[in-house]
C-alpha cells in the first residue's frame, strides 16, 4: 500500500529536496567539469617529469619575465628522433605529422630558440647563461603583461601546455592570472614569495655569471643629456668575500636589504621615494603619462631650468668653505618657487629635476646604510633601473661623492630577471627525464596521472553529501531516538547515497572507452580503475553487512525487553540467528540443487546468492520507480491547488485517527497488563513471608517497567468520545495507577493468581516500549497534519497574513518585521503555483525520458534512451567540455531515479507501519527498518541507470560494471529478469497513474486512505469525516498552533519561516508544552482528537 504525500510541510520539503539535489548535482558537475577540462588540458605523461620545472615566471604590472632551461645533453634532439622513429619515418616530420606531436618539448624548444630581441616576446640572447652545474643553458624572455590573454591563447593553440602541469611564479600576476592559466591551459601557477625569489636569483647570478656586475666611473654630471661617464665591468666576486652586501631594490618604493648568505637577509631600511614617486609627480606636474615617456624626456631636459644651484646663491665661486661647486644643486625645484621666471619650465626639465632629486637622495641613503651595516659592497636593482642608464650614472656619482671614492654603486646585466630565475631554481633540483611523445600513450597515461592526484571537488562533494544526509536525518528522526540508532542510520544513509556520487565519477573516468582493445583489458591495467573497483567492493560489503547484520541486530535490540545489557545482546542475537537459520535452510536447498547439476562450489553458491539478491533489489526498484515516476510530477501538479491538498489531508485524517485509536487501545491494554502484573507481584509479596531472589528480581524489573510508563506519558491522553464508546472501557489512568501502587493493593482478593515470571515481565517490557513508540508516532503525525491544514488555510485566506503570525507593533523593529512577513506571505501566494507547475513539467519530462528508455531497453542491443544518445555522441569526442557531459547526464539520471526511489521508499507502507514521517516524527524502529531497505537499493538502482546509459562501451568500462560482472538475476522463462523488469515497472506506473490501487481496494471492499478518487461517494464521506476531525484538532490545539507559528516566524524550531522550514523542533516543543499543561486535567468528554 502507498500513502499519498501529506501536508504542506511535506510538499515543501520534497520540493526542497528536489531543488537541493539539483543544486548539488549542478555544483558537483561544475566543479568536476572544470577539473575535467584541466585534466584533458594537462595530458601529462605519467613516465615523465613535469616540464613546468624547466620554467620560471615573474609577472609584473608592465612586463612578464620568464626563464627557460635548455638541457645541454641534446635531449630535445634525441626526443625528436624518437618521434620520427615512432612515426616510422627517417626524413623530417611533415607539418601534419608535427601537429600530431604538438606540445612536445622539442617543439617548445624550437619555438623559444626562434625568438629574438626584436620580437614582441623577446629572448635576450646576450643574457643567456650556460651553467655547467645544472648541465644546460638558461634563456631569458620577456613580454608585455597586457598581452597575457593573447599569449595563453597562442599556447593553447600550439598545445604547448600539454606537458606542463605547474610553473613556479612570483609577482602580482601570480595571483591575478592564476585563474586564467588554470581554466585555459590547465597549468597551476605555484606561487613563490617575491623577495625570496629575488634574493635566490641574485645570489645565483653573482656566483655563476661572469662579468655580471658593472658600474660607472669618472661620472661628470651634466644638467642635460647623459653626460660623460665610463662603464666598467667588475669581476665576479670571490665567494668568501661576497657576503655581506647591501641590496637597494628600487621599485615603486625602495627597500634596503642586508644580505648575509644564500637565503639569509633582512630589511634594514627603506623609503617611500622611488619609481612610483617619480612617475606620479611627472603625471601631476606635466603632461607625461608613461614611464618611458618620462625617461626619454629626462634625457632631453635641463635641470638647471628648475633646480636652484649653489652658484645661484653664492655666485660663480661657489661655497669654498665646504668645497661646494657652483653647479651643485642646492635646492631641487628651487627656481620653480621664484616669483618670476623668464618662461615656464618644460616637461622635460621637470622630469630631469625629479630624476636627479630622487637618485641623489637614494644614493645618500644607501651610503649611510652601508656604513651602518659595515659593508662597502652596494648593489642596486629594481624595475626603476631597467634600461635607465641616466639614473644608474646619477646613483654611481652619488655613492662615489658621499664615500669619497671608497664605495661603488654596482648594477646587474640580468636586472629584472632575478624573480623569475629564483622561482625556477626553487623547483629545479635536477634536470628531469624528458617525456616521451607518443600521443596516445601521453593522453592515457596523462589521465592516469591526473586521476591519481587528490580530487578536491570529490572531497567537497563528499562533505556536501554528509551534510545533506545529516540534515535529512534530522528532518525525519524523532527527538527521542538514541544516539547509537542515530549513528547507525546516518552511516547507512551515507552508504546508500554514496553510490549516487560515485557512479557518475566512475562513468566519466572509466566509462568512456574509445579503444580497439576490449574495455576489460584496459580496465585491468588502469590504476584508477582498480581504485574505483576497490571502493565499490568496500561499499558493497559495507552495505551488505549493515543491511543483513548491523541494522537487523539493532532492530531486535531496541525491541528486546531484557533488562540487563548482556542478556539483551544475547537475546537479540538469538532472534537474529533464528532468521539466519531460515535463510540457511534456503541456502541448503540451493546447495542440493547445485550438487544435482554438478556445479557445487563456493563461487557457485555465492553467484546464485548474489543473483537472488540482485533480483530482490530489482523488484524493489520496479515498485519504487513505478510509483515515483508518476507520483512526483503529479504531486507537484497538485500543489498548485490548495483545495486539492486540503482534500488529501482530510482524507488522510481518518486513517491517522484510526491508527491513533489502535495505538491508544494497544497502549491501554499493555498498561492494564502491567498494572495486573504489579498487583500480582504485590499480592505474592504480601502472602509470602520472604521473597525469593528470583521474585525480588522480577519485582525490581516490574518497577522499572512502571517507571518507564510514568516517565514517558503519552502527549495527548484523552480520546474521542465516540472512540471511547466503541472501546467500551475507560482509558487507563496513570494517576489512579500510581495511587494504587502507593496503597500497596492489599485488598485485591486474588490470592489464587500466580506471581508474574521473568519471561512474562520481559515480554511486558517489550510491549511497553513498542506501544510507546507507536503511540508517539501517531500523535505527532496527527498534530502535524492539523498544522499543515492550518498553513493551507492561512495561505488561501483573503487576508494578507494570518493575524496569529503578527507581532505586537510596540516597536519600530516589530512593525518592520510585520511588513517583511506580509510581503513574504504575498510572494508565496503568487509564486507557489508557477513554481509547482514548472517543477511538474520538468519532472514529468524526465519521467517520460526514463519510461521511454526502460520501454525500449529490450528492443535494441543498447538502450534507445535519450540519455544514452547524448552520451554516445560525447563519448566519441576528445574535448573535455563535451566529455564532461557524461558526468552531467549520468548524474542527472541517477539523481532523479534515486529521488523517485527514495521518495517512494519513504512513503511506502509495505514494510508495515514503519514508514517514515517527516518533521521529526519517525521513531527509531521506523528509521531502522526503512534503512534496511534503503541501503540495499543503490546497486540495483545503479544497474538500472547503466542500462539506460548503455551503448558505445560506456558502461562496460566502469568499475561498477566489473563489480557486477559475475552477478546475474534469476532467469524467467529462459530469459534474464532484467528483460521483463522494465515492462513491469511501466505497468506499475500506468497502474499508479490511473489510481489502480484505490480502485482495486474499492472492488475488494477494503478501506484505503492512500489515494483519493475524485467523485467517489465513499471517499467524499471520508473527506467530510476527516474535515470534522481536523477541525476538532484545530480548535483543541489553536493556542499551540499559534505558538508554533511564532516559533517558525522567528526562525526557531530549526529553520526558517513557517510552512517552508523544518518543523521538527516546533513539533517537539508543542508536545512538551502539552505535557506541561497536565494531561490528567483534560476531560474525555471534550471530544479531543
Amino acid at each position: 500500500m502507498v500513502s499519498a504525500h501529506g501536508g504542506r510541510h511535506s510538499e515543501v520539503f520534497w520540493t526542497r529536496v528536489f531543488l537541493f539535489g539539483a543544486s548539488c548535482v549542478a555544483g558537483l558537475i561544475i566543479a568536476r567539469r572544470r577539473k575535467l577540462r584541466r585534466f584533458h588540458l594537462h595530458i601529462l605523461n605519467a613516465k615523465s617529469a613535469d616540464c613546468g620545472r624547466l620554467f620560471g615566471l615573474d609577472i609584473g604590472g608592465t612586463l612578464a619575465k620568464m626563464v627557460y632551461f635548455q638541457s645541454a645533453d641534446g635531449a630535445a634532439a634525441t626526443q625528436r628522433l624518437q618521434m620520427e622513429r615512432q612515426l616510422n619515418r627517417s626524413d623530417p616530420l611533415t607539418p601534419s605529422e608535427r601537429r600530431r606531436v604538438e606540445g612536445s618539448l622539442p617543439l617548445i624548444d624550437d619555438f623559444i630558440m626562434s625568438l629574438h630581441s626584436t620580437d614582441e616576446a623577446q629572448r635576450e640572447e646576450r643574457l643567456q647563461l650556460f651553467v655547467p652545474e645544472l648541465g644546460g643553458t638558461i634563456h631569458f624572455i620577456n613580454f608585455p603583461t597586457a598581452k597575457m590573454d593573447e599569449i595563453t591563447a597562442f599556447v593553447r593553440r600550439r598545445f604547448f601546455h600539454r606537458y606542463i602541469k605547474k610553473i613556479a611564479c612570483t609577482g602580482g600576476g601570480a595571483f591575478k592570472f592564476s585563474p586564467l592559466f588554470e581554466s585555459r591551459l590547465g597549468i597551476e601557477l605555484q606561487k613563490a614569495d617575491e623577495m625570496d625569489a629575488l634574493i635566490q636569483g641574485l645570489n645565483f647570478v653573482l656566483r655563476h655569471a661572469p662579468n655580471e656586475c658593472y658600474t660607472f666611473v669618472n661620472v661628470i654630471p651634466d644638467t642635460h643629456g647623459l653626460g660623460s661617464a665610463t662603464k666598467k665591468l667588475l669581476p665576479k666576486p670571490d665567494k668568501r668575500d661576497l657576503y655581506p652586501f647591501l641590496l637597494v631594490n628600487i621599485g615603486s618604493g625602495v627597500s634596503i636589504l642586508k644580505i648575509t648568505g644564500e637565503s639569509q637577509y633582512e630589511r634594514v631600511s627603506g623609503t617611500s621615494l622611488g619609481g612610483g614617486t617619480f612617475l606620479g609627480l611627472c603625471r601631476a606636474l606635466s603632461k607625461l603619462r608613461t614611464f618611458d615617456e618620462a625617461m626619454d624626456a629626462s634625457v632631453e631636459g635641463d635641470s638647471n631650468e628648475v633646480d636652484m644651484t649653489v652658484g645661484d646663491i653664492y655666485g660663480t665661486t661657489g661655497y669654498e668653505q665646504f668645497h661646494l661647486k657652483p653647479d651643485t644643486v642646492a635646492s631641487s625645484f628651487g627656481k620653480a618657487g621664484a616669483r618670476s621666471l623668464p618662461h615656464p619650465p618644460r616637461d622635460a626639465d621637470l622630469a630631469r629635476s625629479l630624476l636627479f632629486m630622487i637618485t641623489q637622495n637614494l644614493g645618500q641613503l644607501a651610503f649611510l646604510n652601508a656604513r651602518r651595516v659595515e659593508t662597502k659592497r652596494i648593489y642596486f636593482s629594481g624595475n626603476f633601473l631597467r634600461r635607465n642608464e641616466l639614473a644608474c650614472r646619477q646613483l654611481a656619482y652619488a655613492i662615489s661623492f658621499w664615500s669619497k671614492g671608497a664605495m661603488q654603486a654596482q648594477f646587474f646585466h640580468h636586472e629584472g630577471f632575478f624573480g623569475a630565475l629564483g622561482t625556477f631554481l626553487q623547483r629545479f633540483n635536477s634536470v628531469p627525464e624528458l617525456p616521451e611523445t607518443d600521443v596516445e600513450q601521453s593522453s592515457s597515461s596523462g589521465e592516469d596521472q591526473h586521476k591519481s592526484s587528490p580530487h578536491t571537488s570529490t572531497l567537497l562533494a563528499l562533505c556536501g553529501l554528509l551534510g545533506f544526509t545529516w540534515w535529512l536525518l534530522a528532518h525525519y528522526k524523532d527527538a527521542k531516538v538514541p544516539t547509537v540508532v542515530h549513528a547507525a542510520v546516518f552511516s547507512t544513509w551515507v552508504l546508500g547515497f554514496l553510490g549516487m556520487l560515485l557512479l557518475p565519477m566512475d562513468l566519466a573516468t572509466n566509462g568512456l572507452v574509445v579503444s580497439s582493445q576490449s574495455a576489460s583489458n584496459i580496465a585491468e591495467e588502469n590504476t584508477t580503475f582498480k581504485e574505483y573497483l576497490a571502493v565499490w567492493r568496500l561499499l558493497y560489503w559495507a552495505t551488505f553487512l549493515m543491511s543483513w547484520i548491523g541494522l537487523p541486530f539493532l532492530v531486535e535490540f531496541r525491541q528486546n525487553g531484557e533488562f540487563e545489557l548482556d542478556r539483551r545482546v544475547l537475546s537479540s542475537f538469538r532472534h537474529l540467528i533464528f532468521h539466519w537459520t531460515v535463510l540457511a535452510g534456503g541456502l541448503f536447498i540451493v546447495a542440493l540443487y547445485l550438487i544435482l547439476v554438478d556445479h557445487l562450489s563456493l563461487y557457485g553458491v555465492l553467484g546464485l546468492a548474489m543473483a537472488a539478491s540482485n533480483t530482490y533489489g530489482l523488484l524493489w526498484v520496479i515498485a519504487l520507480l513505478g510509483y515515483g515516476l508518476v507520483e512526483i510530477p503529479r504531486g507537484f501538479w497538485i500543489r498548485r491547488l490548495d483545495g486539492a491538498q486540503l482534500q488529501i489531508l482530510h482524507f488522510q485524517a481518518v486513517q491517522l485517527q484510526d491508527e491513533r485509536m489502535e495505538a491508544r487501545f494497544e497502549y491501554d491494554d499493555v498498561v492494564a497488563d502491567v498494572c495486573d502484573a504489579y498487583q500480582r507481584i504485590m499480592q505474592a509479596e504480601s502472602d509470602a513471608i520472604i521473597l525469593t531472589s528470583e521474585m525480588q528480581y522480577v519485582k525490581t524489573c516490574l518497577v522499572q517497567v512502571v517507571a518507564l510508563i510514568e516517565k514517558n506519558k503519552p502527549a495527548f491522553s484523552s480520546l474521542d468520545a465516540s472512540s471511547d464508546a466503541k472501546r467500551g472501557i475507560k482509558s487507563a489512568s496513570f494517576t489512579d495507577f500510581s495511587s494504587k501502587m502507593k496503597r500497596g493493593l492489599t485488598n485485591v482478593g486474588r490470592a489464587s493468581r500466580k506471581a508474574p515470571t521473568l519471561p512474562e515481565t520481559v515480554e511486558l517490557h517489550r510491549r511497553v516500549r513498542i506501544a510507546q513508540l507507536e503511540l508517539r508516532r501517531c500523535d505527532q503525525a496527527f498534530l502535524e497534519l492539523c498544522i499543515n491544514v492550518d498553513v493551507l488555510h492561512d495561505r488561501s485566506a483573503e487576508r494578507a497574513l494570518p493575524a496569529g503570525s503578527l507581532y505586537p507593533e510596540t516597536s519600530v523593529l516589530n512593525r518592520l518585521h510585520n511588513i517583511f512577513l506580509d510581503t513574504r506571505h504575498q510572494l508565496r501566494q503568487w509564486v507557489t503555483s508557477p513554481v509547482a507547475i514548472t517543477c511538474a513539467v520538468v519532472t514529468g519530462f524526465l519521467s517520460l525520458c526514463v519510461v521511454w528508455g526502460e520501454l525500449t531497453m529490450g528492443w535494441h542491443g543498447s538502450s534507445l534512451s535519450l540519455f544514452r544518445f547524448l552520451i554516445a555522441v560525447e563519448a566519441a569526442e576528445t574535448s573535455s567540455s563535451l566529455r564532461s557531459a557524461t558526468e552531467l547526464i549520468s548524474a542527472l539520471v541517477l539523481v532523479y531515479l534515486a529521488l523517485c526511489c527514495y521518495t517512494s521508499l519513504f512513503t511506502l507502507r509495505l514494510p508495515g507501519k514503519y514508514s517514515l514521517r517527516a518533521h521529526g516524527n519517525s521513531t527509531e524502529l521506523c528509521l531502522l527498518k526503512t534503512s534496511i531497505y534503503q541501503c540495499r537499493l543503490q546497486f540495483a538502482l545503479g544497474q538500472n541507470a547503466l542500462l539506460l546509459l548503455r551503448g558505445g562501451g560506456l558502461a562496460e568500462g566502469t568499475a561498477f560494471n566489473a563489480l557486477l560482472a559475475n552477478t546475474r538475476v534469476v532467469h524467467v522463462f529462459g530469459r534474464g529478469f532484467a528483460v521483463y523488469a522494465p515492462l513491469a515497472m511501466i505497468a506499475l506506473a500506468v497502474f499508479t497513474l490511473t489510481n489502480g490501487y484505490a480502485r482495486v481496494m474499492r472492488r475488494l471492499g477494503i478501506d484505503q486512505y492512500e489515494q483519493v478518487i475524485p467523485g467517489d461517494p465513499t471517499h467524499a464521506a471520508s473527506i467530510a469525516e476527516g474535515e470534522r476531525l481536523v477541525q476538532q484538532g484545530l480548535e483543541r490545539f489553536r493556542v499551540l498552533i499559534s505558538r508554533k507559528k511564532k516559533i517558525y516566524e522567528t526562525g526557531a524550531a530549526g529553520g526558517g519561516s513557517y510552512g517552508f522550514a523544518s518543523a521538527a523542533a516546533g513539533t517537539q516543543s508543542l508536545l512538551a508544552d502539552d505535557e506541561e499543561q497536565g494531561i490528567s486535567q483534560i476531560s474525555t468528554s471534550e471530544g479531543v482528537v
